[in-house]
């Protein structure tokens, strides 16, 4: 599958693709989402990101040591990892092990 990302905002990709894997879950069963290949995002440059979220919107990492409670800017964190796509992914699908077999299938190009 590969998803534009510069057509539509960030949240609004995410949730197609999510209705687009429970859906394919739900219908056709595990053996179909065995069956994908990857999950390909490209255009990464031309993020939409709406709002004040580019500017205002924080993400804290602690690292586990006394007083390590990092934070970064959602806008400068995002184009070096893909975690901010996973997680929201993770949090937008079944809670069950499908996430566990497409986790592993997204790339970000």
């Amino acid at each position: 599958m590969k998803i534009d990302l510069s057509k539509n905002s960030l949240g609004r990709n995410l949730s197609i693709l999510s209705k687009l894997i429970n859906n394919i879950f739900l219908i056709k069963g595990i053996n179909s989402l065995k069956k994908i290949n990857n999950i390909i995002f490209f255009n990464k440059n031309n993020i939409k990101i709406k709002g004040k979220k580019k500017n205002n919107k924080l993400i804290y990492k602690h690292t586990g040591f006394l007083g390590g409670l990092k934070k970064k800017k959602y806008y400068d964190h995002f184009y070096k990892d893909i975690k901010i796509i996973k997680n929201s992914l993770k949090n937008m699908i079944c809670k069950n092990f499908v996430f566990n077999i497409i986790k592993n299938k997204i790339t970000l190009i």
